[in-house]
Order: structure tokens, then C-alpha cells, then sequence
């Protein structure tokens, strides 16, 4: 096995024994090379569908080589977050190095202008790994059908009487520098 297909492995063994770690995550699957990208997209949607991994479930999906899927999860992986970031990051490093290389070699073939060279490098270089508390599409629509107990403002009745808000709905406070919108929020807290 390369270096390449090392981090990789690493990467999904490590998903593989702790998947509570898709949380963090902020990778996709064409940020692997083939045979990984497809085990790592079998996991990401088996997670996301019942936040467990289950080979059973894994195999059903097209292209999810069982083999080298077990080879990943041979070697035991540390469960520190620092250390999956750092995988993370070099997994995402890779695969600009190999984004790069393939719109060099389209430049040279003249196959690309070198304003869509520039174009793609530019967002390729932007990859990032920042920290994945956000808010995603499929967590918002399911916050939006979940049924919640409803909120009281105690110091607020009328205004929580308008907003009808329930738990964990997702509200925006939005104003200029100075407005109040921090004093409002803590307000409704008490």
C-alpha cells in the first residue's frame, strides 16, 4: 500500500470502529481515490440513514469492495479528534495534489484556458477543513418536522404567543452594531 492509500485507510478504519466521528467530518467522497471513494460514500449515507455501520448494510451498496474495506479495518485507530482532523486534512491535501496535477496536465493539452486553470485552482486551493458543528440542509428540514415541545417566554408572553416557537427551532436575530440583539437574546433566556 502508498502513503496515499494509507491515510485513507486510516480514515475509514477509523470511521469504521468509531462512527460517531461523521460528525466531524468534512470530507467527501471524490476526495478519495476509487475503491475508497465508494466505501467512504457507503458509510457516509449508512450513518447518516441510521448513525450506525453495519457491513450488512454496507455491502448492498454498487462498487463497496468488501475486501478492502476489511484491510482498512484491520489496524486499530486512535478515536482523538486532533488526530482524525489531522488525517482529515491530509486525505483533503491529496486530493488538491491530484486536482492540481490533472488541470496542469489539461493546460499543457490545451484542453483548459488558463482563466478556467486559474478559475478551478482557485477553488481547489479553498478547500478546507474547518470544524463541522454547522448546520446542514438535511438538519434544518428535519428540525422543521420534528414534533417539539413549545417555548414560553416568561418575561415575553406576547412575543412568544406571536412566534409559537418550539425546541430547537433555528431563528436569526439580525440588526446593526449596537442594535440590542445580544441583550434581546439574553432576555429570553431568563
Amino acid at each position: 500500500m502508498n502513503k496515499q492509500a494509507d491515510v485513507q485507510a486510516e480514515c475509514i478504519g477509523t470511521l469504521s470502529l468509531y462512527p460517531e466521528l461523521f460528525q466531524h467530518s468534512v470530507l467527501n467522497a471524490e476526495y478519495f481515490t476509487k475503491g475508497y471513494a465508494e466505501i467512504y460514500q457507503a458509510m457516509k449515507e449508512c450513518y447518516r440513514k441510521s448513525k450506525a455501520l453495519l457491513t450488512a448494510d454496507l455491502m448492498r451498496y454498487k462498487g463497496f469492495n468488501i475486501d478492502l474495506y476489511m484491510s482498512c479495518t484491520e489496524t486499530g485507530f486512535s478515536k482523538d479528534i486532533n488526530r482524525f482532523r489531522r488525517v482529515q486534512q491530509v486525505v483533503i491535501d491529496r486530493y488538491k495534489e491530484r486536482c492540481i496535477k490533472q488541470l496542469s496536465d489539461d493546460l499543457r493539452a490545451n484542453t483548459i484556458t488558463l482563466s478556467e486553470y486559474d478559475s478551478e485552482y482557485r477553488k481547489i486551493i479553498d478547500l478546507h477543513t474547518e470544524e463541522t458543528s454547522r448546520v446542514t440542509t438535511d438538519d434544518l428540514i428535519d428540525a422543521c418536522k420534528d414534533d417539539k415541545k413549545n417555548i414560553f417566554f416568561h418575561r415575553f408572553r406576547h412575543l412568544g404567543g406571536l412566534m409559537k416557537l418550539k425546541e430547537n427551532d433555528f431563528v436569526i436575530v439580525a440588526g446593526v452594531t449596537g442594535g440590542g440583539k445580544s441583550g434581546l437574546a439574553l432576555n429570553l433566556l431568563e
